[in-house]
């Protein structure tokens, strides 16, 4: 797409209803929207994106062609830190990696401008945080539970789940997002919405 790409990167209260408005219209396209994750304007996206910018830590990154979003890649700045949140990219497009070129620039920005020192990409295993990321640890949360038959029947409930967990991820490995955007365009009568099925598909593959 060459000189016809610009990014932006929205920072102050004035722009939060272009960022969102223009992340909206990605998002509704992606298989993360039919799933009920990812990005969404909602009230209490709105409050925490106003009270972001009011404090100087709001980043959010939008890529376009010839005018229209392809890619965004939202983030909070804080202590030395790029804390990522959402990001998504417009299906039709997916053949071009949108998003990861997006990722690129703003590694280089941060980079040049050491605004930052470090990337949070969070949780979930990603590829992307595989060939960007540097250090990886594991973060485990604790549950206590009582020595009564309530507490032991909650117990067994928690370790069967976590252990049909463990298996569909062996099962399923690096497939697993194909799986889930074949689910999503099932729900969309098996059409992935602003991309052609073929072209879909053939993303998928290379992922």
């Amino acid at each position: 797409l060459g000189a016809e790409l610009a990014i932006e990167c929205h920072r102050t209260p004035a722009e939060l209803e272009r960022l969102i408005a223009d992340s909206e219209a990605i998002a509704r396209q992606t298989y993360h929207r039919d799933l009920g994750v990812g990005f969404a304007d909602t009230p209490e996206l709105r409050r925490l994106f106003a009270f972001a910018a009011e404090h100087g830590w709001l980043r959010g990154y939008v890529l376009r062609a010839r005018g229209q979003p392809l890619a965004f890649w939202h983030g909070l700045v804080y202590r030395g830190t790029f804390v990522t949140r959402d990001t998504g990219y417009d299906p039709a497009f997916a053949a071009l990696r949108p998003g990861q070129y997006l990722l690129h620039h703003v590694i280089a920005e941060h980079c040049t401008t050491r605004e930052t020192a470090r990337f949070d990409y969070g949780v979930m295993e990603l590829d992307y945080k595989k060939n960007f990321g540097t250090h990886r640890y594991e973060r485990s949360s604790p549950f206590v539970f009582a020595r009564r038959p309530r507490g032991l029947w909650l117990w067994s409930l928690r370790a069967l789940s976590d252990a049909l967990e463990r298996l569909a991820r062996r099962l399923l490995g690096e497939r697993a997002r194909g799986l889930a955007r074949k689910l999503a365009r099932l729900g969309r009568g098996g059409k992935t919405a602003g991309a052609e099925p073929r072209a879909a598909e053939a993303a998928e593959e290379k992922e």
